[in-house]
C-alpha cells in the first residue's frame, strides 16, 4: 500500500484523505472505451463544467480525456473503513502517484512550524 493518500472532494466540499481502491477505470467516449489503470490517472473532475458536463480525466502523462468514467461507485478507504461513494456525489479526485523527490529545507522548516 502506498503511503501517499489520495484526495476525494465531495460536492458539499467534504474532503476525504484516503486510498482509492479502484485499480481500473473505463472511460466511455464518443469514439469508444478506454481502460485506464489508476496509476495512469492524476486527477478526475466529475461532470466538469468546462467539458459540457462530461467527466474530465487528467493522465499522469499530461493528456486530458473526456467522457463517462466508470465505475459509477468509487471505493475509498478512509481510516481503515472502505466507503463506497457514488460518483454523482464526487466533485474532484486527486490520485497521487508520488515522484520520490526531496523538498527544500525551507519547505521542511515551514512544515515543522505547523506540526507536519
Amino acid at each position: 500500500m502506498s503511503n501517499l493518500k489520495n484526495v476525494v472532494i465531495l460536492n458539499d466540499s467534504t474532503m476525504l484523505h484516503g486510498y482509492v481502491r479502484v485499480k481500473m477505470f473505463t472511460l466511455k467516449t464518443a469514439y469508444g472505451s478506454v481502460n485506464l489503470k489508476s496509476s495512469q490517472i492524476s486527477s478526475i473532475e466529475y461532470r466538469s463544467k468546462s467539458s459540457n458536463g462530461k467527466d474530465m480525466v487528467s493522465t499522469s502523462e499530461g493528456s486530458t480525456l473526456f467522457g463517462d468514467l466508470l465505475p459509477a461507485v468509487l471505493a475509498v478507504e478512509v481510516e481503515g473503513e472502505t466507503l463506497n461513494i457514488p460518483k454523482s456525489d464526487i466533485h474532484f479526485v486527486v490520485l497521487f502517484i508520488g515522484r520520490g523527490e526531496k523538498i527544500s529545507l525551507k519547505s521542511k522548516n515551514a512544515l515543522k512550524k505547523v506540526g507536519l
